[in-house]
């Protein structure tokens, strides 16, 4: 339990980090692109989720329950 916790406040914390960082970024462009621009960031953002979500659940797992494994 105290794996899967953790994980999903350190991944929400990271996602939260990187998506108001990609969102600043689309807003110090101008121009009329600016929506293909936000779409591909929910799409790229959606694949940093899973991929961390996978990488941070087994590297916690492997912390915690060491002895176990």
């Amino acid at each position: 339990m105290a794996a899967a916790v953790s994980t999903f406040v350190l991944l929400q914390m990271v996602c939260a980090g990187l998506a108001i960082g990609g969102l600043l970024w689309i807003a110090s462009f101008s121009g009329s692109s600016g929506g293909s621009r936000l779409v591909a960031l929910a799409v790229a953002m959606a694949a940093i989720y899973l991929v961390l979500l996978v990488v941070a659940m087994r590297t916690i797992t492997r912390r915690f329950y060491r002895r176990y494994l």
